[in-house]
């Protein structure tokens, strides 16, 4: 029996095109800082009460119960809500995930698995304010303002979404990849 053997430069050249291949599919994050009025944005819940998280999240509910750009809506169980004209999507329902209490304006979202952040800004005498921004598609460290209208960052909650995290396709393609070069090693292999 006769064993052909792949030449060792043909090999190292394929391994390099497959591994190139693979890197220019990789998603760099980027280090995004959120603003008051930027693009993921959703608005804001006035006064906060600093009533932890569970209270948080039907702030964030709340919140994105009302329709886009609705505004204002007063005195709903004794607090304002202010919807700006941000989009969600389809604005999954937030869960829970985690809380920073350190006061500290950076933010590690990791790979994205959040859908929604909650910033809490508070004055020495108790005036507080929320700010929610939709953090969907984002990943890696991200900064938030340190202060509010005279108000101090005091702790921020991140959110997850109410049911699965949906797959970007990513990993489809990078599998499919991963197929295909397994097909041209058989073909050039000759396994």
């Amino acid at each position: 029996m006769k064993i052909s053997l792949f030449p060792t430069k043909k090999l190292a050249l394929f391994c390099t095109a497959v591994c190139a291949a693979m890197f220019a599919f990789t998603y760099d994050a980027d280090a995004y800082t959120l603003n008051f009025n930027d693009a993921w944005n959703l608005g804001w819940v006035s006064p906060a009460d600093a009533a932890g998280s569970a209270q948080e999240a039907v702030y964030v509910n709340t919140l994105i119960g009302f329709a886009q750009g609705s505004g204002l809506h007063s005195g709903i169980n004794g607090h304002d809500y202010f919807r700006f004209d941000t989009s969600c999507g389809t604005c999954p329902a937030a869960v829970f995930s985690s809380t920073d209490n350190s006061g500290s304006n950076t933010v590690n979202l990791g790979v994205g698995v959040f859908t929604y952040l909650l910033a809490a800004y508070q004055r020495p005498n108790g005036v507080s304010r929320s700010i929610i921004w939709n953090v969907q598609g984002l990943t890696g460290v991200i900064t938030i303002p340190d202060s509010y209208n005279q108000c101090a960052l005091s702790h921020w909650t991140l959110f997850g979404p109410g049911n699965g995290v949906p797959d970007g396709g990513t990993t489809v393609l990078l599998l499919g990849m991963a197929f295909g070069a397994l097909g041209m090693a058989r073909r050039f292999l000759r396994i």
